[in-house]
């Protein structure tokens, strides 16, 4: 969970420098991760029905990254959105998407990665990969 949170909503990085500005990039990620969170937990439910069926090679579950993209797309759309039908239609869409992006758990798969030391990319303000 703390590596979601760090590394792929890059919590750290705020797009202000004014405490309200900081304060509202906080409650937003937080906000994003829940919503990440329960729209996982039900897209894997799919998924594991449907490809339970198919005999494969290995279990699916969601490209966390994808469903991260999607939502925070059409996230701030979908909450201003009056229309309870386009509300819907959104989630539905996302959900579509991310059960089309799924990866394999592929076991006992674990590969040392090289330590490269970036100081360009560190705590740089209004530059975030996923949000």
């Amino acid at each position: 969970m703390e590596n979601k949170i760090i590394n792929k909503l890059q919590i750290e990085n705020f797009t202000g420098e004014t405490p309200t500005a900081i304060e509202q990039d906080f409650y937003a990620t937080m906000y994003l991760d829940n919503m990440v969170a329960l729209a996982k937990k039900d897209a894997n439910q799919v998924i594991e029905e449907e490809y339970k069926e198919k005999g494969l090679k290995y279990e699916y579950k969601v490209n966390t990254n994808v469903l991260i993209g999607k939502l925070k797309d059409t996230l701030i759309t979908m909450i201003s959105t009056n229309n309870p039908w386009k509300r819907s239609r959104m989630l539905k869409y996302i959900e579509k998407e991310i059960e089309r992006n799924v990866i394999p758990i592929r076991p006992d798969r674990r590969f040392e990665r090289k330590n490269h030391k970036c100081t360009q990319m560190v705590n740089r303000i209004n530059e975030k990969r996923a949000l």
